[in-house]
């Protein structure tokens, strides 16, 4: 359900306002003709705050897309929904365009997240209720691939986001908020690409080929 239909307590499919409807058929032509670079110059990195941890029954209340372009992380390249349910109450108008205005900042940007497991169901549940689109950008999970260009590290497990910050020496103020976080994953991000160009590893195949791996060998 999405965030406008669990406050009404029902669920609808969207009826989007003619201008919503041209921002959404010019960002699914630009998707349609899309060919994913083998070496990205661009990744966003993407974090929620949730008020629970089951999309069925709980929402996202704040969303941040970071961009890092050739390693570099821009204080321009951001986008913070930093209160979804406030946009909610100003109706869905609001909301529809603020996150339209996501998906044409990430654009054909590959999408770097921690655990997509738990991330990727709250983000597409909220975009299939509120603009009636099934997004599904390329995603690559640094909780997966970590552990496999570091399997020397100290870590246990690919769950803990404070662990590997920790092994890195990455400190965070305002950890568990969606911006601070996305900062964090960018620093991991960079730390992780540079490995795994020394192994020859950096392109895009290589890197889902390391994480749909891993997932197979149950990691």
């Amino acid at each position: 359900m999405g965030l406008i239909q669990r406050f009404l307590g029902q669920e609808k499919w969207p009826q989007l306002p003619a201008e919503v409807a041209q921002r959404l058929a010019a960002w699914q032509q630009l998707q349609a003709a899309a060919t994913p670079p083998v070496r990205p110059q661009r990744y966003v990195l993407l974090d929620i705050a949730t008020d629970g941890l089951d999309p069925a029954c709980h929402t996202i209340q704040s969303l941040a897309a970071l961009g890092m372009r050739q390693g570099v992380i821009a204080g321009n390249d951001v986008v913070l929904l930093d209160s979804l349910p406030e946009l909610a109450r100003q109706g869905e108008y609001q909301l529809q365009h603020a996150l339209l205005d996501v998906l044409e900042h990430i654009g054909l940007a590959p999408v770097v997240t921690w655990q997509t497991g738990f991330v990727g169901p709250f983000v597409q549940g909220l975009y299939r209720a509120q603009l009636g689109v099934a997004w599904a950008p390329p995603w690559l999970d640094l909780a997966v691939i970590l552990p496999e260009l570091f399997p020397d590290s100290p870590v246990l497990g690919q769950q803990s986001f404070d662990a590997w910050l920790a092994v890195f020496g990455i400190e965070l103020p305002g950890r568990l908020a969606a911006l601070p976080d996305t900062i964090g994953m960018a620093r991991l991000l960079q730390i992780a690409l540079a490995e795994a160009a020394r192994q020859g590893r950096d392109s895009w195949p290589a890197l889902r080929d390391i994480e749909s791996q891993r997932r197979w060998l149950g990691k």
